[in-house]
């Protein structure tokens, strides 16, 4: 199988939000009950969002035989997103991803990483050297999700 990475366009935007939606419901049910996982899931209802990170982020996707199976995004040294989809997970492409955002990171100068990751993702960036600064408690369509402030 054969991955091919590139940074993300807004014709890809609707395939970025399918993915988005697919992983949360997918991988995200052991750790979120169903009214928290909607709640997430909603904010692809704010498109305007999602075409400025892909215009001001830097924001690259994996793609298999021409379908996205993973994204993620960057600020300065902030991790803003990384998913991928449910059938390609443990296959190194979240590595890979990440692997890409740190380099980008450090080209920019900075030599931290920071991110907010869901229950779901603590043990990725724990695998990547990250430790919890903090549980934070967001709430979204006023249903509470948390996540957690990590940094390496």
């Amino acid at each position: 199988m054969k991955f091919i990475f590139e940074k993300a366009k807004l014709e890809n935007l609707e395939e970025i939000l399918n993915l988005f939606e697919n992983s949360i419901k997918n991988s995200c049910a052991n750790d979120y009950n169903q009214p928290q996982i909607l709640a997430w899931v909603s904010s692809i209802e704010n498109k305007d969002k999602w075409i400025k990170k892909i215009k001001t982020q830097y924001f690259i996707i994996t793609k298999v035989q021409n379908k996205i199976v993973g994204f993620g995004s960057l600020e300065d040294n902030y991790i803003d997103l990384l998913y991928v989809h449910n059938n390609f997970l443990r296959k190194g492409i979240a590595s890979f991803i990440y692997q890409t955002l740190k380099e980008e990171s450090k080209k920019r100068g900075f030599t931290v990483l920071l991110t907010h990751a869901s229950k779901t993702a603590i043990s990725f960036f724990e695998s990547k050297k990250f430790k919890i600064i903090k549980k934070n408690k967001v709430i979204r369509k006023g249903i509470e999700i948390t996540n957690f402030e990590m940094t390496q």
